[in-house]
């Protein structure tokens, strides 16, 4: 059964509060989860408010948790971890948007016993999700609630019930029949809880940020070798490695409408993310020049396989549920080409969260 993160979530609930509370001077702060966004044709949309940089390798994670600390007004909650690894399928979307259909790996302990290959973990949260292209922190988000199965023409229906008339015209002329997988990730998540303190003339807030270190290696979905320019044939396309920071909620001392609440999420992340960049200065962040950092992770999935020179006929018809947990180690496994990928305990002791603090969810 799916390990149940209940608990984990209810501690960490009374923590955000009590923050807040410290903080804004109130023992019940205004509380308010992300607002739909107003796009063209005043049609609201959900979004995803986060940044995030991307290194060349996974030497960009070390110390990640002592720079955050560093900059003014964020800190990172010592000891709050939500590991998992996720596959992503890519597959194809309608204009201007990505598909994907994502599926957690939980791990099954919560004593430090941390199990690296994915097929010794409890599958949960299967989802089904469209993204706007790119890396805007201001790009649109439309995702499933958890399902059972990879059945995509269940999870459309799904998409339609929950976004109703905001679910742009082309997912929703989407058919099943035309979605396949076109390429995959792997991805090996070490999750953190942070939060940031800002103050709006009279009044102060605090966001909660839950982030991560991700490490991801992208294959063809059907796990066929790939041939590069030197004629070498590997099964990896592709590797990413990534620190996002995602605004998820935000408590305040004054009463606020969904404007307001967006203003202030936007304010937040003008005010942390040129301290973050400075914070990463000497790390191997990537520069603008590589075309990953325009991608988001479903992008890097189909560009990678896209892009790469293959002796193998381009994968046809495979969906999400064909692929074998076996088959999807693989990912995580790496190849000659590229190594295995750490685990997110690994990641952890990388970013310099103390291994005897850590709470593991999953």
């Amino acid at each position: 059964m799916p390990f149940d993160g209940s608990a984990y979530d209810d501690r960490l609930t009374r923590q955000l509060k009590y923050i807040a509370s410290h903080f804004l001077g109130t023992d019940e702060p205004f509380s308010y989860r992300i607002p739909l966004r107003r796009g063209k044709n005043d049609k609201l949309y959900a979004w995803e408010p986060e940044e995030s940089l991307l290194f060349a390798n996974p030497a960009g994670f070390i110390g990640s948790y002592e720079r955050l600390n560093s900059i003014d007004g964020f800190s990172v909650l010592p000891g709050r971890t939500r590991n998992f690894s996720y596959v992503t399928f890519a597959l194809p979307g309608p204009d201007k948007y990505t598909a994907r259909m994502r599926c957690d790996f939980f791990n099954c302990h919560i004593n430090g016993k941390v199990p690296d290959m994915p097929f010794s973990r409890y599958p949960s949260d299967i989802t089904m999700g469209f993204k706007s292209l790119g890396m805007s922190r201001l790009r649109a988000e439309f995702e499933t609630n958890p399902l059972k199965d990879f059945n995509v023409q269940t999870a459309l229906a799904k998409l339609k019930e929950k976004y109703n008339e905001h679910l742009p015209t082309a997912i929703k002329n989407l058919q099943p029949r035309h979605v396949f997988a076109r390429g995959v990730m792997g991805a090996q998540r070490a999750g953190f809880e942070g939060v940031h303190k800002l103050k709006d003339g009279i009044h102060k807030h605090v966001v909660w940020y839950p982030g991560s270190n991700d490490a991801c290696n992208t294959a063809r979905p059907d796990f066929a070798p790939i041939v590069n320019f030197e004629g070498e044939p590997f099964m990896i396309a592709g590797q990413r490695f990534e620190m996002e920071l995602e605004a998820k909620k935000v408590f305040s001392n004054v009463r606020m409408s969904d404007d307001d609440c967006a203003r202030i999420i936007e304010a937040s992340l003008d005010e942390l993310w040129p301290q973050v960049q400075t914070a990463y200065a000497d790390a191997p962040v990537l520069g603008s020049d590589d075309p990953r950092t325009y991608w988001n992770k479903t992008q890097q999935a189909l560009e990678n396989v896209r892009s790469s020179i293959s002796a193998y006929p381009p994968a046809n018809k495979i969906k999400p549920s064909q692929c074998s947990p076996t088959q999807l180690t693989q990912l995580f496994n790496g190849d000659a080409r590229y190594p295995k990928l750490p685990n997110p305990k690994d990641i952890h002791i990388f970013a310099g969260m103390p291994v005897g603090s850590l709470e593991l969810l999953g």
